[in-house]
């Protein structure tokens, strides 16, 4: 399996024009957007993406219109100090993150196949990069992702590539969502995190909370079954752990 960084410069504007205060790449940047916000809340919409745009046609109806004006203005925005500024980061950033995962990547792959029993396609993943002080993970289809984010311990970006690979390798195979998506947590988040580290605990990486709190419960209530399976390893991968989660799971009450 192979990672190949990409940069697509419209992506990286809308992705941070999609924001919501205060998430800003820099200090300018409020600003900036404030001053399209001015011009035409039609086109800040349309530049927002199609869904939120939908709730403005009761004000501007001509899609068609609109589109055109959109070209305009964002031809105009490319040529922006704001929008050159939040590219050359990013592309700063796709250096750092280049280095880290090919630093990591032959010890990485090996302890994910190790880790979940199952084996890495044989196949080029594309990540297309974001700016790192905007939140962007997850995987796109079964050979896009979608990543920027501030490093927040080390190796963050790598043990997070890790995860959304992991939701590539169990795309479509899973029974459970949810489940799984906590397994892959307990895999990568923390238990690959720990081994690439070489310290730390489950859940907390000093002052940060380590997941998504909405599956916490769940994955304190697996974490016996999956340190049985990091064991023993009855179960030859992850979804067969999964399929017995499954069914030792129906009568908890999880929230």
């Amino acid at each position: 399996m192979e990672l190949q960084f990409k940069i697509n410069p419209d992506y990286i504007f809308l992705h941070a024009i999609n924001q919501s205060q205060p998430n800003v790449p820099f200090k300018k940047w409020e600003d900036f957007t404030n001053r399209i916000w001015e011009g035409s809340k039609g086109i800040f919409y349309f530049l927002g993406g199609y869904a939120e745009y939908q709730l403005y046609l009761g004000k501007e109806k001509n899609i068609e219109k609109t589109a055109k004006k959109v070209e305009i203005i964002f031809n105009q925005l490319r040529k922006s100090k704001e929008f050159q500024r939040l590219v050359t980061e990013t592309e700063k950033y796709k250096l750092f993150i280049e280095e880290q995962w090919q630093e990591n990547k032959e010890n990485v792959l090996k302890l994910i196949e190790e880790l979940s029993g199952l084996k890495s396609p044989d196949k080029t993943i594309r990540v297309y990069l974001t700016h790192p002080k905007l939140k962007n993970g997850r995987a796109v289809d079964n050979q896009t992702i979608a990543w920027g984010h501030s490093e927040d311990w080390k190796n963050y970006s790598t043990v997070y590539l890790a995860h959304e690979l992991m939701h590539i390798v169990t795309f479509k195979k899973t029974k459970n969502f949810k489940v799984m998506h906590a397994l892959i947590e307990l895999m990568t988040d923390n238990e690959l995190r720990i081994r690439l580290n070489k310290k730390g605990r489950y859940f907390k990486e000093g002052k940060f909370n380590v997941g998504h709190p909405y599956l916490r419960n769940l994955e304190k209530r697996i974490l016996p079954y999956w340190k049985e399976y990091l064991k023993n390893k009855k179960e030859k991968n992850l979804f067969d752990l999964e399929g017995k989660i499954i069914k030792v799971s129906s009568n908890w009450k999880i929230k």
